[in-house]
């Protein structure tokens, strides 16, 4: 009976044994199956936050270059104002003789129909004046005063013309701007 029992024990053992290393193994692989796992999610998880900080980053410095673009654009806008406004003070500032020839051209280009010029009181008598020699009985100077720095408004029946300063450098900026950046900033045209 002891054999007998000897016999059982050792063969429970064995199969014990044989149950325990299955289980070891069993282990060992579901552990390196679950380890390969956490480390393919680890780098996938890894590779996402870098994407993620990466496009962090790059929309951070488009904004930040935004902004800068946006911050050096006002200022040449500022500064191409400043030319300008100092183009009209130029042209205020001519001698009566220099300034006068040029309200004369502004007037000899008004088309041949019945318009009434409004002038500011600065420019009232020389525009007088100025219709007077060009004879053109079409152009009519207005009693009432129009609100410009320099130049007039001719006003018709159907239409009008705004050949005030301040029109007239707007239209000659909206030429201009382009090659004036060119000149004062280096730009070329893109």
């Amino acid at each position: 009976m002891k054999t007998l029992e000897q016999a059982v024990e050792a063969k429970a053992r064995a199969e014990a044994e044989a149950a325990l290393a299955e289980a070891r193994r069993e282990a060992q692989a579901h552990w390196e199956r679950e380890s390969e796992r956490l480390r393919r999610e680890y780098e996938r998880r890894r590779e996402a936050a870098r994407t993620a900080f990466q496009a962090a980053v790059e929309q951070e410095t488009n904004t930040l270059e935004g902004r800068n673009r946006q911050a050096v654009l006002a200022r040449k806008n500022e500064i191409l104002d400043q030319v300008f406004q100092a183009a009209t003070q130029g042209v205020l500032n001519l001698p009566a003789d220099g300034y006068r020839a040029w309200l004369r051209t502004q007037l000899t280009r008004l088309p041949d129909e019945p318009l009434e010029i409004l002038t500011n009181p600065r420019d009232r008598d020389a525009t007088a004046d100025l219709l007077r020699e060009l004879r053109r009985p079409n152009l009519r100077l207005s009693g009432r005063s129009a609100f410009v720095k320099g130049g007039f408004l001719a006003v018709g029946a159907s239409r009008d013309f705004d050949y005030s300063l301040d029109a007239l450098m707007s239209v000659q900026r909206e030429a201009l701007t382009e090659r004036v950046a060119a000149l004062l900033f280096g730009e070329e045209k893109t």
